[in-house]
């Protein structure tokens, strides 16, 4: 029997085009669509699936999700803003309520209960739009940068580095960090600012979307565009963990940590290539295992050591049992069984 299960739009999914995943308290599992767009939520036996259209999420498909210390479940989308839903209704919040952008690519949820929310204006285009958003419960504040997608446009509220915010982590310390698409990635102390990018010497200014995750020894990690994964140790010590030391593929867009404390890696190749780089890797500290599929978005392509159903993961996600699953962009959902994770 295979350690592998697939799941698609025929078992229940919304769409084979997966993006985003989260666990509500209940332990139901939803994960995230396009084409159609909505939610799909598996509670173990059965689905149940939300279209954009019917439960009022917007317009655009899921980008990330998050549950809050209610138990409501948030969902960012592409121009749509964000929505909340508390298991009986769907309220949905847009830049008329206070938001920094309609376009919603991460979204975490900090000890004190406030909800953040990294936005952007539309893709490609530059304006003064986007930055962070935070809820806390009654009032939406917002963070903006002097620039967007690395191009200056002012009009910025604080030392955010770019308001194409794709990712958000917190510290042990409580401090937030971002990571965005075009200014790099910066720390949030409550007082000052850090930024790392390339102008200060950092190889990399785009951060993979919603790529991020703290590990069991309080190091903040980011997925990145084309150069694998960053790990920082405080606010000095950052290093690369690239296909050089065994990464699947170089662009990362998930990065969680497994039910042993080892991290897992969703991975892919550029966007614009078919290839057979990408899969799925785990990380021990100092060793990388990987686990790649004979497709790269829905073609075949060869070269695979699994029956991961795409090498394209943008989402992974641990169920209470310990299973990984793992959302792809063409392929739909792989779950890899608990003593296969711990293996």
């Amino acid at each position: 029997m295979s350690d592998w299960t697939t799941y698609t739009e025929t078992e229940g999914l919304i769409s084979n085009l997966v993006y985003s995943s989260g666990m509500d308290y209940e332990g139901r599992m939803w994960f995230g669509g396009k084409q159609p767009n909505g939610v799909a939520c598996y509670d173990g036996s059965s689905w149940q699936r939300f279209t954009s259209v019917e439960c009022g999420l917007g317009p655009g498909h899921v980008w990330d999700m998050a549950v809050d210390h209610q138990g409501d479940m948030w969902f960012g989308t592409a121009g749509g803003g964000v929505t909340r839903y508390d298991g009986r209704s769907w309220k949905r919040y847009t830049m008329q309520d206070g938001l920094a952008g309609d376009h919603v690519y991460a979204i975490a949820v900090g000890d004190n209960g406030n909800v953040w929310l990294g936005c952007a204006p539309a893709p490609d285009v530059i304006i003064q739009e986007g930055g962070v958003t935070m809820f806390d419960g009654t009032r939406f504040t917002c963070l903006t940068s002097d620039f967007v997608q690395g191009r200056h446009v002012g009009g910025g509220n604080s030392g955010l580095c770019d308001n194409r915010v794709y990712a958000i982590v917190f510290d042990g310390d409580g401090n937030a960090w971002f990571g965005t698409k075009g200014g790099g990635i910066c720390c949030y102390t409550g007082l000052e600012w850090d930024t790392w990018n390339t102008r200060t010497g950092f190889p990399c200014d785009e951060v993979g979307d919603g790529a991020a995750a703290l590990d069991d020894e309080s190091n903040v990690w980011f997925g990145l565009r084309g150069r694998g994964a960053c790990r920082f140790k405080g606010l000095e010590d950052w290093t690369i963990l690239g296909m050089d030391e065994g990464l699947a593929g170089s662009y990362v867009y998930a990065i969680v940590p497994g039910p042993d404390g080892r991290l897992w890696f969703g991975c892919a190749p550029d966007p614009e290539q078919v290839t057979a780089e990408g899969g799925v890797t785990v990380f021990d500290g100092t060793t990388c295992q990987s686990y790649s599929s004979d497709f790269t978005g829905g073609e075949f392509v060869g070269g695979g050591n699994s029956l991961l159903v795409d090498n394209r993961v943008y989402t992974i996600l641990f169920d209470r049992d310990g299973n990984g699953w793992f959302g792809t962009k063409g392929g739909g959902v792989s779950r890899l069984d608990r003593e296969a994770v711990l293996r």
